[in-house]
């Protein structure tokens, strides 16, 4: 079995985050709409609209979570003595 190496696993790491910022964009265009569909009484439902919008605040929130926490990874490698 083959070892996965530095950066094989740094793509990895890149391409789940790029997906995950995908999924926070996608999430935070579809509560933007529905506010516009509510507003324009398209979506009636003030609970969906809420759970449209904590959606994308939550997806927000663990995005930048994990961006603080690859900035102080990396941060900590930089400062490595070799």
């Amino acid at each position: 079995k083959k070892t996965p190496s530095a950066s094989d696993t740094f793509d990895s790491i890149y391409k789940a985050a790029v997906n995950m910022i995908d999924s926070t964009n996608n999430y935070l265009q579809q509560a933007q709409q529905a506010e516009v569909d509510y507003a324009t009484g398209k979506l009636s439902s003030t609970h969906e609209l809420a759970v449209i919008e904590q959606k994308a605040s939550l997806s927000l929130q663990y995005t930048v979570a994990i961006k603080n926490q690859l900035l102080s990874a990396y941060r900590e490698i930089m400062n490595m003595q070799f």
